[in-house]
């Protein structure tokens, strides 16, 4: 699935075919647990909001804000970035670059705080892995390269690696829950994981 730059989140099929989908503007989007795609929408100035799309062309606003304010907060240009990931077994969980703070978001749209990750920027990619650690790639506080935040299931916290370079835009956990693998300007990253045995 891919969001295109006409406002449109096409799928690619086995014939190598791009398919209408959705007409949502996204850059952000994730399969849960419960089989439906969610997608990160709101683009320019517009607030953002995590959409639950059905079937094509079939969807619904799962969560718009938090504790009564907009998802993406307002930087002073707009709507700050928001990443989902699926969580493992049910729900997403959602970076909201205004808030620097991870939260779980349940499939009914109750959200709760995870962890907050202070004196970052904006992110540039999260990931999950199978057993729960999250992984927040983002520009700062570092000077050299980007930095890597490990957020634990109990909470813990700390930063895994630094020097991260290129433009990571797009990171994923390996099903086995071994790697990470980020996707950089024209390379693929691959980092391992502690404690993934």
């Amino acid at each position: 699935y891919l969001g295109l730059p006409n406002g449109e989140i096409a799928w690619l099929d086995t014939s190598g075919q791009l398919r209408h989908y959705a007409w949502l503007d996204s850059w952000s989007m994730t399969f849960a647990a419960d089989g439906y795609l969610y997608a990160v929408v709101g683009a320019g100035g517009e607030p953002r909001s995590v959409m639950r799309i059905v079937g094509r062309d079939n969807y619904r606003t799962l969560i718009s804000q938090i504790d009564g304010k907009p998802l993406g907060g307002y930087n002073g240009y707009g709507p700050g970035s928001v990443h989902i990931d699926a969580a493992p077994g049910e729900g997403l969980y959602i970076y909201d670059e205004s808030r620097n703070r991870v939260y779980y978001v349940d499939f009914d749209g109750q959200a709760s705080a995870v962890a907050d990750i202070p004196g970052t920027r904006e992110p540039t990619a999260t990931a999950v892995s199978p057993k729960g650690d999250i992984f927040v790639i983002s520009h700062g506080p570092h000077p050299y390269g980007y930095a890597l935040h490990w957020i634990q299931p109990d909470g813990h916290k700390e930063i895994y690696a630094r020097g991260i370079y290129g433009d990571p835009l797009g990171a994923v956990v390996s099903p086995d829950g071994h790697w990470l693998y980020i996707a950089e300007n024209g390379a693929i990253d691959k980092i391992p994981l502690i404690g993934s045995d």
